[in-house]
């Protein structure tokens, strides 16, 4: 099954570097990351109303077999978790941490996917966004699902990284922003 997930992640990868809205698209093998796992990393041009260059990596969460089986509630099939992550900024103002814990705490109950979370430091901000994908399902069905979970988690991210930026610039406080966003509703 690893080498399915390899072709699933390689087809993924040849059509992310035919995307204008990728650049720098690179496929790593686990050894090379020191990672369980190996990762699709693009940078993402002009992302969100702030156009900023961010981030982007695709994997499958490392998971154990009998762990997959499980997950698949019949154990006849594994469940696989593809994984987004859009790194929104890694370079978040100190004195910022706070509003922007507040802010997404607040966001991601309102989010009908994935979630923002912030960083081992308080520093970074993420997008990350899983969804399962069966084993045996065709392989077609497959790839189509990994295209769709980049698109809505594009989607989903881009939608609010301008409100977060201006949050982190102390432009804009977690009420202003959650006033604007039920109003939007």
């Amino acid at each position: 099954m690893e080498n399915r997930k390899e072709e699933l992640l390689r087809t993924l990868y040849a059509r992310l570097e035919g995307y204008e809205d990728f650049s720098r698209t690179a496929y790593f093998k686990a050894d090379e990351l020191n990672a369980p796992m190996d990762v699709i990393r693009a940078m993402i041009p002009e992302f969100g109303s702030e156009l900023t260059d961010v981030l982007g990596e695709f994997f499958f969460l490392p998971i154990g077999e009998e762990d997959a089986k499980a997950a698949a509630l019949d154990g006849t099939d594994e469940l696989w978790f593809f994984t987004t992550v859009i790194t929104v900024s890694d370079s978040l103002p100190p004195d910022s941490a706070e509003e922007i814990a507040a802010t997404v705490a607040r966001l991601n109950y309102m989010l009908p996917c994935g979630c923002y979370a912030m960083g081992n430091t308080d520093s970074t901000l993420v997008y990350r966004m899983s969804v399962p994908i069966l084993a045996n399902d065709e392989p077609d069905k497959q790839e189509r699902e990994l295209v769709s979970a980049v698109n809505l988690a594009l989607m989903t991210a881009e939608r609010f990284v301008g409100y977060l930026v201006l949050i982190a610039e102390g432009k804009m406080s977690c009420g202003e922003f959650l006033r604007i966003f039920r109003m939007s509703e």
